[in-house]
C-alpha cells in the first residue's frame, strides 16, 4: 500500500511505511472490512542451465 500511494501521489509525505499499515488495518476494524489477499499462481518451471532462469513477463508489467 505504501509503495502503491508514493507512485500515484508525487506529493505523498515522507512517512514509515508501518504508519500506513496501522492506518489501513484500523479502517479495516473500523468499518468492518475484510482483508482479502491477493491470489498467487504458483507453478513448477523446468530445469534450465545454472545460472539462468526463464520466467513470464509480469502481468501489466511495461
Amino acid at each position: 500500500m505504501h509503495d502503491w500511494l508514493k507512485k500515484a501521489h508525487e506529493d505523498f509525505p515522507r512517512v514509515d511505511p508501518k504508519t500506513i499499515f496501522n492506518f489501513v488495518k484500523w479502517v479495516r476494524h473500523r468499518h468492518n472490512l475484510p482483508y482479502e489477499p491477493d491470489s498467487r499462481d504458483y507453478q513448477p518451471v523446468e530445469e534450465t542451465p545454472y545460472g539462468l532462469q526463464e520466467h513470464e513477463p509480469l502481468k501489466g508489467a511495461m
